[in-house]
């Protein structure tokens, strides 16, 4: 597409990254961070969440991390997808710090972000590392959702 002269877009970048994150493919991931920097596409909300994603999936949560750090817009999205790459990759403590960060910035967790936290904790062997306020968050998510059998457990 590029090589023909025609300029993508941010769908069609979200696209391409998306496939890059599936099949691991990072040389191809880093080609595409170089169209959207060499043709001055911007970083919206969806690229962006596209990159990170890319990056961590591609097992290169360092360079997830440094694009995530750079955004001046983050949504629930953009946490969670930094919170599993942090978790998927042993990095516990990152992964729960990147929680409460998200929680001080005015986010409100949801069941992703929860999901990302426990089971980065759950493959550590450390859920006693889950803290109180997490865990009472999430019994106060399940009655939100009308799941109180699990919220009693």
């Amino acid at each position: 597409m590029v090589e023909e002269g025609v300029k993508p877009n941010g769908l069609t970048i979200v696209s391409a990254l998306s496939a890059c994150a599936k099949s691991g493919a990072l040389e191809a991931g880093r080609k595409i961070r170089d169209i959207i920097t060499n043709n001055g596409i911007r970083l919206n909300i969806a690229v962006a969440n596209a990159l990170v994603d890319m990056y961590a999936k591609c097992g290169y949560i360092e360079s997830a991390s440094l694009v995530f750090s750079g955004l001046k817009e983050k949504d629930i999205r953009t946490w969670s997808i930094m919170i599993w790459g942090w978790a998927i990759h042993g990095h516990v403590d990152k992964a729960l710090r990147c929680f409460e960060q998200m929680r001080l910035a005015g986010i409100k967790p949801d069941g992703v972000s929860f999901l990302a936290v426990l089971t980065g904790c759950s493959h550590a062997g450390r859920m006693e590392f889950v803290p109180a306020k997490i865990t009472g968050e999430l019994v106060i998510f399940y009655f939100e959702f009308g799941v109180t059998v699990t919220a009693i457990k």
